[in-house]
């Protein structure tokens, strides 16, 4: 089988629409927080990729996924050291990154959940050989 990656904007549905969406799907992808919580609308043996910030740690989208019967792969990025020199560098004496000047925070927060491709690829690969197995062959 291949893979198919559909990036999709779920604040643009309504209800229904995101919960038929969800019963099609097979692999979520996103970001830590409140957007995560959407995989509860699964069918079990889909799975759930969860993409953490710099040392962030939380096992609540874990423990969910477990307990929905989903596969769960978690992936944290480690992306801060590429925002530590020039105009960009972000130092622990600083408040907030909106001291940093606009582009560079830009930067910054699409760093934070940046996953490199071939790392995306072989996580999907491998979310995909579980559920494609216990999904749909089992």
């Amino acid at each position: 089988g291949s893979i198919g990656i559909s990036p999709v904007d779920l604040s643009s549905m309504n209800a229904e629409e995101l919960v038929e969406k969800l019963r099609m799907t097979d692999i979520v992808m996103a970001a830590s927080g409140s957007s995560l919580s959407i995989s509860v609308l699964l069918l079990p043996n889909s799975g759930v990729v969860e993409v953490m910030p710099e040392n962030y740690r939380s096992s609540l989208y874990q423990k969910m996924a477990g307990d929905f019967g989903l596969y769960y792969l978690a992936h944290t990025n480690f992306t801060g050291g590429a925002w530590e020199d020039g105009e960009c560098a972000y130092t622990e004496e600083m408040e907030d990154i909106r001291e940093l000047p606009k582009s560079c925070r830009e930067n910054l927060e699409k760093g934070e959940v940046y996953v490199h491709p071939i790392t995306l690829w072989m996580m999907l690969v491998d979310m995909s050989k579980s559920v494609s197995h216990n999904k749909y062959n089992v």
